[in-house]
């Protein structure tokens, strides 16, 4: 059975193909489940549009994917690389894009009346290419981010972006996991090379790999996270195998896994992981999108990165509630911050089809009660947050982030606010970077809600 949301989130593609839209890209947060809300759509379209094409991008997605569809009772036939397919057995088909994009005819003489385009941000050239070969099917993209570290819009795969849950409603209700922030330390990222705009692989990796910082991160995580289940990100192989190398070498059970292990490789160390045989898995490129493990409850990031699609997916593979799990810890090693260059992971989000991901006034979300071992701090108020923060200067004193469970600002934001509300959000995330205090509004704390109080609260940290 669906979630309330995801029987509204279901609703509203349907009414948005009677519209008269053909390419209706659905967002759902990281761990919101949009894939059941896609296999109900597949299981609906067995009597309105008979043939069905799923694409996805990865081995481990294309698994649990059959998984889900089998659950709601659902036929499919599958085509795999290096597998002939000379006739289709069911009306779902289920493949991976990149055998579609290098085998136009990989089923022939078939034409498919949907098609689910799983992690649609992904793969856009080779998405839109195979949407132009069946222009009268009805497309579905989907994804928790629909945007692109290239800027390039999503327009080439969809009509109309349809959400209808953030992350913050996830988590007041209890879908998923609160998510508490520490700041380990890092390497300076000065003279990294970038590319594309994003960080160079091998050059950041190199930086994570100088002395002391593989070393940090290994004495954090022992500190802060020794009993939890970890992924932890990062930039290169070769720094991932050392990090891997060292968490060993400390006495715990780690492996290493990249987008070169093999499918059998990758089957074996994930087991490993679910059974509790492991402690944690270093990654590089390889679990960034698609893949559930609710019993993660510890996500490490030794990169940085300039995407915020990639820095939402990974802080959102551990975020899946599981029993007798309470929270996600993210441990971030990043120079300044991945959070301070994205924003917090449970923020409202505005999805465009340009692929912003604009920050919108936040709601409240649940109050995070995670304690650094070894330390207590007391909580301060910050721009409508509460945040504990600061360097670590102690054994066991980490820069913890608390949110609190109320926001300044009301939602849905009133008219008069919208002409404020971007320079709003600009003073607080540069309050949140710089650390200072809420300002006084006639000698109070500003939370009031008329225009105002607002525009005072603002003063010389309007932009």
């Amino acid at each position: 059975m669906l979630r309330d949301y995801q029987k509204r989130l279901y609703s509203r593609v349907r009414l948005a193909f009677g519209d008269g839209h053909r390419k209706v890209l659905m967002q759902c947060p990281t761990g919101g489940g949009k894939t059941w809300v896609a296999a109900y759509l597949v299981e609906q379209a067995y009597t309105e549009w008979s043939r069905v094409l799923y694409l996805v991008p990865r081995t481990e997605i294309f698994a649990q994917t059959a998984r889900k569809l089998v659950e709601v009772g659902l036929d499919y036939h599958a085509v795999r690389a290096g597998r002939p397919t000379s006739r289709v057995k069911s009306h779902v088909v289920l493949a991976m894009t990149q055998t579609f994009s290098r085998r136009p005819d990989a089923i022939p003489n078939w034409e498919p009346d949907l098609v689910v385009i799983d992690e649609a941000h992904l793969y856009l050239e080779a998405h839109a290419n195979l949407i132009n070969r069946w222009p009268k099917a009805r497309i579905i993209p989907m994804t928790a981010t629909p945007c692109r570290l290239d800027g390039r819009p999503l327009t080439t795969i969809a009509d109309v972006v349809v959400s209808e849950v953030q992350t913050s409603d996830l988590i007041r209700d209890g879908w998923l996991a609160p998510v508490c922030i520490i700041h380990g330390e890092s390497p300076d990222l000065g003279r990294v090379k970038m590319r594309a705009g994003e960080y160079d692989p091998l050059s950041l990796g190199a930086a994570y790999q100088r002395k002391g910082v593989i070393g940090d991160v290994v004495a954090t995580w022992e500190r802060e996270a020794s009993d939890r289940q970890t992924l932890v990100f990062c930039a290169s192989k070769p720094q991932s195998q050392a990090l891997a190398a060292a968490f060993c070498a400390a006495g715990y059970r780690f492996a290493h896994l990249d987008a070169k292990s093999t499918k059998k490789e990758r089957k074996r160390v994930l087991g490993l992981l679910e059974a509790g045989e492991l402690d944690g898995i270093t990654n590089v490129g390889l679990f960034v999108e698609g893949i559930d493990l609710p019993a993660l409850s510890c996500v490490v990031l030794a990169t940085s990165t300039m995407s915020l699609s990639r820095y939402l997916q990974m802080i959102g593979r551990g975020m899946r509630t599981a029993p007798n799990k309470a929270d996600l810890l993210y441990i971030d090693h990043s120079s300044s911050g991945n959070w301070r260059e994205h924003g917090m992971p449970w923020d409202d989000r505005t999805w465009d089809l340009d692929g912003s991901g604009r920050i919108v006034a936040p709601r409240g979300t649940p109050r995070l009660e995670h304690q650094a071992r070894g330390a207590r701090r007391e909580l301060e108020p910050l721009g409508g947050r509460m945040v504990a923060g600061g360097r670590s200067r102690a054994p066991g004193q980490a820069a913890i982030m608390r949110r609190a469970s109320q926001s300044i600002l009301p939602r849905p934001c009133p008219g008069w606010a919208r002409g404020v509300a971007a320079q709003w959000h600009a003073a607080e995330r540069k309050r949140y970077s710089q650390g200072l205090a809420l300002p006084l509004s006639a000698g109070k704390p500003a939370t009031g809600y008329t225009e105002r109080a607002c525009l005072q609260a603002l003063g010389p940290f309007a932009v």
